[in-house]
C-alpha cells in the first residue's frame, strides 16, 4: 500500500474517536477475518494500526483519552486563536454594521484566508503541535500567542496594502465577503492589537459591571479615559467590551455622557462617544432579530419568550434612563424596531385562543389504550401563553393593547370554566377515560400557573387531588412553570400511574 505510514496515522486518528470498547470489538473482528483467510490488502494495515493502539503500553481507555484530547485540541486551535474576540461576537446579522460588534461568520472567512494564503506554514505547525500528546496545554497556548502576533503583522500588511491600491482592496474585500466583511476584518485587527490593554482595563472588576459602575463610579470612568488616551478613536471597541460585561446595556448611553462631559443625547451625538448609544440600540435590534428567529426556527417553547423578555428589559431601560426626544434619529430607530416586534407579537397573540383550546382538550384514546396527545401543540401553547402574559404585563413596550384585551377575555373565560369542569369530571370517570381527562386537567392547571401564578395553581392541584380521591401531594420544588409531568414524550401506556 502506498504511503502506509500516512494511512496508519489517519486510521489511528479515526480510532481515537471511537470508544475503547469499539476498538477492542474492531480488533476481534479483524483478527477473525484474517484467520479466515481474507485477502483484503487493507486488512493488515488497519489491524496493525488498531493493535498499535491496544498494545501501546497504556490501557486502551487511557490511550483513547489521550487521542481524544489531542483531537479536541486540534479542533480547538481556531477557537483558541480567536478567543480575544469573544466579547465582540454576535450571531445575528444587524441591518447595518455596528462598530464594536463582529459577526461570528467572519471567523471562518478570516481563518480560511490566513490558512490558505497568508500563514499557511505557521498554522500547519501549530495544528501539528496540537496533535502531539507530548505538547502541554501551556506550550500550546504559547504557540497560539505567537501565531496571533504573526497574524497582527499579516493583518496590518494586508490592510495597508488595500488602502494603497484599489485592486488589493477589491481582492481583500472579496475574500471577506464584501465591504462589510472588510470592515469586520479591520475591527478584528484592532481588537487583537488592544487585547492586553483591554485585559488591564477590566482587571479590577468582576465579570459583570452593574449600574452603579456606570452612574457614579469614578474609577471605571478614569480607566476608560486612560484607555482611550492610548487608543484614540477606539470608543467603538470600548463600547463593545463594556456591553459584553454589563447586566444593563441601557446604562451605556448615560456613561457615554459622563465620558463626554455632557448631559443630553443631542450633545452625545456630536461627541466621539456616540458608539455608546448606537451599540445599546444595536442590542435592542439584536434581541428583536433573535426573537424573530426563535419564533420561526426554534421549537423550544421557552426561547421565544426569553428573547422577548430580554428585548423588553433593554428597551424599557433606554426609555426610562433617557429622554429620547432629544435625538429624533435614535428615537425613530427604536420606534421602527418596536413596530417590527409588535407585528411579530400580534401574530403570536392571534394564535393563543386556538392553541389554548387544543392544549386543554381531552385527548383521544387509541385501541391499545394510549393517549393521543399532541405534544407539539402543547409546546406551542406554552410558548404563546408565556408571550401573552409578558405582553399583558408590558403594554408600553409591545403596543398591541386592543389585541391583548381581546385575547385576555377569551383566555380567562376559557381557562376558568374549562379547568374547573375538567377537575369536576375527574371524579366521574375511571380507567383510561380518567387518565385522558387528567392529562387535559394537568395541562390546564399548568397554563393557569403561567397566567394566574403559583398560588392559584396550587389551589387547583388540591382540588384535582380531591377529585381523584387521593391525599394532597406535597409541592414539587424547583419545577419551572410549563414543564409538568403531562409533557412526557411518548404514549401513555395503559396501567401507567396517572397524575404522577
Amino acid at each position: 500500500m502506498k504511503n502506509a505510514k500516512l494511512v496508519t496515522d489517519k486510521i489511528q486518528t479515526y480510532l481515537g474517536e471511537l470508544s475503547p470498547k469499539a476498538v477492542r470489538s474492531l480488533v476481534a473482528r479483524l483478527e477473525k477475518s484474517q484467520a479466515a483467510g481474507s485477502d483484503d490488502p487493507n486488512l493488515g494495515v488497519i489491524l496493525g494500526a488498531s493493535l498499535d493502539m491496544v498494545r501501546s503500553g497504556k490501557p486502551v481507555e487511557e490511550t483513547f483519552r489521550d487521542t481524544q484530547s489531542t483531537t479536541i485540541r486540534k479542533n480547538q486551535v481556531q477557537r483558541m486563536f480567536f478567543k480575544p474576540l469573544d466579547d465582540f461576537l454576535i450571531d445575528e446579522m444587524l441591518a447595518e454594521k455596528q462598530p464594536g460588534r463582529i459577526h461570528r461568520s467572519m471567523l471562518n472567512k478570516i481563518w480560511l484566508w490566513l490558512k490558505r494564503d497568508v500563514l499557511t506554514e505557521e498554522i500547519s505547525a501549530v495544528i501539528e503541535r496540537a496533535e502531539d500528546p507530548d505538547c502541554t496545554d501551556d506550550e500550546l497556548a504559547l504557540e497560539i500567542d505567537s501565531l496571533q502576533d504573526k497574524a497582527i503583522v499579516a493583518f496590518r500588511v494586508a490592510l495597508e496594502s488595500s488602502d494603497e491600491a484599489e485592486l488589493n482592496r477589491r481582492r481583500l474585500s472579496a475574500e471577506m465577503g464584501g465591504a462589510r466583511g472588510l470592515a469586520e476584518l479591520k475591527e478584528v485587527y484592532r481588537v487583537f492589537q488592544m487585547e492586553a490593554d483591554l485585559i488591564d482595563l477590566f482587571e479590577p472588576y468582576t465579570d459583570t459591571l452593574y449600574p452603579n459602575r456606570f452612574k457614579v463610579d469614578t474609577d471605571l470612568l478614569q480607566r476608560c479615559h486612560a484607555f482611550l488616551k492610548k487608543h484614540k478613536s477606539s470608543v467603538d471597541i470600548l463600547a463593545g467590551a463594556l456591553l459584553s460585561r454589563t447586566s444593563h446595556p441601557a446604562m451605556l448611553p448615560g456613561f457615554g455622557m459622563r465620558l463626554a462631559g455632557v448631559n443630553n443625547l443631542a450633545d452625545l451625538a456630536n461627541s466621539e462617544f456616540t458608539p455608546l448609544m448606537t451599540i445599546a440600540i444595536s442590542e435592542v435590534e439584536r434581541l428583536a432579530l433573535l426573537a424573530h428567529d426563535h419564533r420561526k426556527f426554534n421549537p423550544d417553547p421557552i426561547g421565544f419568550s426569553v428573547a422577548l423578555s430580554d428585548y423588553h428589559e433593554v428597551l424599557r431601560g433606554l426609555e426610562v434612563e433617557l429622554d429620547l426626544s432629544q435625538h429624533r434619529a435614535w428615537r425613530d430607530l427604536l420606534t421602527a424596531i418596536k413596530r417590527s416586534v409588535s407585528n411579530l407579537v400580534a401574530k403570536e397573540l392571534e394564535s393563543v385562543p386556538g392553541l389554548l383550546r387544543g392544549a386543554i382538550a381531552v385527548p383521544k384514546i387509541d385501541q391499545d389504550g394510549n393517549l393521543l396527545i399532541d405534544y407539539d401543540l402543547t409546546s406551542n401553547a406554552i410558548r404563546s401563553f408565556r408571550v401573552f402574559v409578558m405582553v399583558r404585563n408590558a403594554p408600553d413596550t409591545f403596543a398591541v393593547n386592543d389585541l391583548t384585551n381581546k385575547t385576555r377575555q377569551a383566555v380567562e373565560q376559557m381557562l376558568e370554566i374549562t379547568t374547573r369542569r375538567l377537575i369536576n369530571d375527574l371524579s366521574g370517570v375511571i380507567g383510561n377515560e380518567q387518565r385522558a381527562v387528567l392529562a387535559a386537567a394537568d395541562n390546564a392547571i399548568m397554563l393557569c400557573e403561567l397566567y394566574y401564578g403559583g398560588d392559584y395553581a396550587a389551589q387547583l392541584r388540591r382540588s384535582r387531588q380531591s377529585a381523584l380521591g387521593l391525599p394532597e401531594r406535597k409541592p414539587v420544588k424547583d419545577r419551572p412553570a410549563g414543564q409538568t409531568a403531562s409533557l412526557r414524550k411518548g404514549p401513555v401506556r395503559a396501567g401507567a400511574k396517572s397524575g404522577r
